[in-house]
């Protein structure tokens, strides 16, 4: 009997992943690097020729503190490194952005979203094969923001050609979220606490009390979060920066 060519492919699309296949975690995409002064997050990345490294590609959304053109002297707001190597800034002596948002000022620029390269010279420290472990750290606060997104990310070679292997990301679903204190009392307080919670300007000593809660300028009843799709973590992070509680910001988050 002749066996279709179908049948032929199953025990390929079936076929058991090899080990090291089975143990690599996608990496989930944006990487959020929001958070208190210090604030690290970490990809793992797993190459298949390390020699052959010359940058990475990094798209990051803001990147720099917004005076950065006007105050340099304040330093870098991210940082990152490799395999436990020295942080390296992404500042103008480390970064080179694509020749579109370079013509706008790069990261002193008019752009918060930036697509970057960072030498492999900048680094510090030298890829493996296998996993690779890329950190990104923020530094801290101007007393406005409180961190970053890393959108996209890659490594490559000189040529411009991806090294790692497939299936590294995926991106972040949504419709997946849950409320981190789902019970009907955690969730009254938290919209209480939107509605009528004593906010601080920043974490920064000295900062003023506000008079306004977080209804006063996000929408009565939160919308605007869900329709740019704000995370449970960022919202916690950005409740947190002003003055309440980790148990607190879980509940104004749910």
């Amino acid at each position: 009997m002749r066996i279709p060519a179908c049948l032929l492919l199953l025990p390929l699309l079936f076929a058991v992943a090899s080990p090291a296949e089975a143990q690599r975690r996608a990496v989930t995409l944006p990487i959020e690097v929001i958070g208190p002064d210090g604030y690290t997050a970490e990809a793992t990345l797993y190459l298949r020729d390390p020699g052959a490294v010359d940058h990475l590609y990094l798209r990051v959304h803001r990147p720099v503190y917004r005076d950065a053109a006007t105050n340099p002297t304040r330093g870098a707001k991210a940082s990152l490194r490799l395999n436990g190597g020295p942080w390296t800034d992404l500042d103008a002596d480390a970064a080179e952005c694509f020749a579109h948002e370079d013509a706008y000022g790069c990261l002193d620029g008019n752009y918060h979203t930036l697509r970057l390269t960072v030498g492999l010279d900048r680094l510090g420290a030298d890829p493996v094969q296998g996993a690779n472990a890329l950190e990104f750290r923020f530094n801290g606060t101007d007393g406005i923001t409180n961190g970053y997104r890393v959108v996209e990310l890659d490594v490559r070679d000189a040529a411009g050609g991806t090294l790692l292997h497939e299936r590294q990301f995926e991106e972040e679903d949504p419709s997946s979220w849950a409320p981190p204190r789902p019970g009907p009392d955690d969730v009254a307080a938290g919209e209480a606490l939107w509605r009528s919670a004593e906010l601080r300007e920043s974490p920064l000593p000295g900062a003023r009390t506000l008079r306004a809660t977080c209804a006063s300028c996000h929408a009565a009843d939160g919308r605007d979060l869900k329709y740019f799709n704000y995370s449970n973590g960022s919202i916690e992070a950005r409740a947190e920066f002003h003055g309440l509680s980790a148990v607190e910001a879980e509940q104004v988050a749910s």
